[in-house]
C-alpha cells in the first residue's frame, strides 16, 4: 500500500472514530434524561449505529440516512452469520445456520442493492464515497 492509499485509509479510520465517540457522547448526554427519543422505540445499540450515520452522513435527510442504517444493520447480522465458528455444530445444527446465513446474505445483498440504486450516491463527497464503500458495502470475513 503506498503512501497516499495509507492516508486515505487513516483519514477514514480517524473519521470513523470522531463518529463513535460522536455517538458515545450523545448517548451518555441522554443516560441522564429521556433515551426515549434517542431511542425511538428501538434498542439503545441501534440508536448509538443511527448516531454514528448522522454524523458521517450530515448532508443525506432521514430517509437516505434509514437506508444506511438498514445497509449496516443487514451488514453486521450478515458478518455475524458468516464468521460463526461451526466447529461443533451437529449436521442438523450447522444445517439450520447455513439456511440462516443465506437469508442474512440475500438481506445484504437486497440493502446493498436498494442502497446503490437510489440518489444517495449522488450526494456524497468522496470521503464518504471511501467510507460507504469500505464499512457499508462489504461484509468482513474472519479466516
Amino acid at each position: 500500500m503506498d503512501e497516499r492509499q495509507n492516508a486515505l485509509k487513516d483519514e477514514v479510520e480517524e473519521l470513523m472514530e470522531a463518529a463513535n465517540c460522536f455517538a458515545l457522547a450523545r448517548i451518555e448526554e441522554c443516560l441522564a434524561g429521556d433515551l426515549g427519543a434517542l431511542t425511538c422505540g428501538g434498542s439503545l445499540v441501534e440508536a448509538g449505529f443511527r448516531l454514528v450515520n448522522q454524523y458521517l452522513f450530515p448532508n443525506l435527510e432521514f430517509d437516505e440516512i434509514e437506508q444506511l442504517n438498514a445497509l449496516a444493520r443487514a451488514r453486521r447480522v450478515c458478518s455475524a452469520a458468516v464468521n460463526t465458528p461451526r466447529a461443533g455444530m451437529t449436521p442438523a445444527e450447522a444445517a439450520k445456520h447455513e439456511r440462516h446465513t443465506t437469508r442474512c446474505e440475500l438481506a445484504f445483498m437486497r440493502e446493498h442493492r436498494r442502497v446503490l440504486r437510489s440518489r444517495l450516491l449522488n450526494r456524497l463527497t468522496p470521503l464518504q464515497r471511501r467510507i460507504l464503500k469500505r464499512e457499508y458495502l462489504v461484509v468482513p470475513f474472519q479466516s
